[in-house]
């Protein structure tokens, strides 16, 4: 399989040498890096445009059929676009392996693969984690690989998350993973105490690299979360007027089942 193939012209790369004058899949070398910047995005964009294309036309195929009746007979969906491009993105990577300008590429096979190609998507987030952990643009990373959790298994995404954040020396990024790493937890609830003060820490630790930023705004929301709404727990309290204009505390109700409007 093309990701397959992609993957090992990576590897063979990096063995034999080649460091950011990587190889191609044919055995060329990338192109002088004085102009490897306008090739890369060059390449990128023609891509892009391709993917929208691609998309465009998997919504007028798939809108087709008039509402309500049956699709005709044999006719089957063109396949997703991401089922096929994130491959794409990963192989158009390759010539510019080990240089800053495969970076856009693999995060893009990355998300895209995520649900639609999962090898492409992994081989793309090995390939960041080995060659461009210190990268300032794996911020990006961060919902690929939290959301990834359900098609990586959640050991090979938190691996990626601490790996980046130990290496990265942008507190942005640093921030971005450690939110992504205590997210995690919260996601599908702390299995116990030292797994949710851990959490906890991460997520501490996300806000003192980044404060002010959107990963420390939700950092602070998966903090409460984690010390106030696991299951288990008693509830916050909570005061307010109920409809007939009297006074409630949610305490008040402690052990019974209820609503209030």
């Amino acid at each position: 399989m093309t990701h397959r193939i992609v993957a090992g012209a990576f590897v063979l790369a990096l063995w034999t040498g080649a460091g950011s004058a990587a190889l191609a899949e044919d055995g060329a070398a990338a192109p002088p890096a004085e102009a490897q910047k306008t090739t890369a995005e060059s390449a990128y964009d023609a891509l892009e445009a391709e993917f929208a294309e691609a998309r465009k036309a998997y919504a007028e195929a798939t809108r087709a059929r008039p509402k309500g009746e049956p699709w005709p007979e044999g006719w089957k969906p063109p396949p997703r676009p991401e089922s096929v491009f994130a491959a794409r993105y990963l192989a158009a990577a390759v010539p510019f392996a080990g240089t800053s300008e495969a970076v856009p590429f693999l995060l893009k096979a990355a998300s895209l693969g995520r649900s639609y190609d999962k090898d492409a998507s992994r081989a793309a987030i090995e390939e960041l984690v080995r060659a461009h952990a210190a990268s300032p643009r794996l911020a990006d990373l961060t919902y690929t690989l939290i959301y990834g959790s359900y098609s990586h298994g959640e050991e090979f995404v938190r691996d990626a998350m601490t790996k980046i954040a130990d290496a990265n020396p942008d507190p942005a990024v640093g921030a971005a993973m450690l939110y992504a790493r205590g997210t995690l937890v919260n996601r599908r609830g702390a299995r116990d105490a030292a797994e949710s003060a851990a959490a906890v820490a991460d997520l501490r630790r996300s806000i003192e690299l980044a404060p002010g930023s959107r990963y420390a705004e939700m950092a602070a929301g998966n903090i409460f979360e984690l010390e106030n709404l696991q299951v288990g727990m008693p509830a916050p309290e909570i005061e307010g007027a109920d409809v007939d204009a009297g006074g409630f505390r949610l305490s008040e109700d402690r052990g019974e089942a209820g609503m209030r409007d």
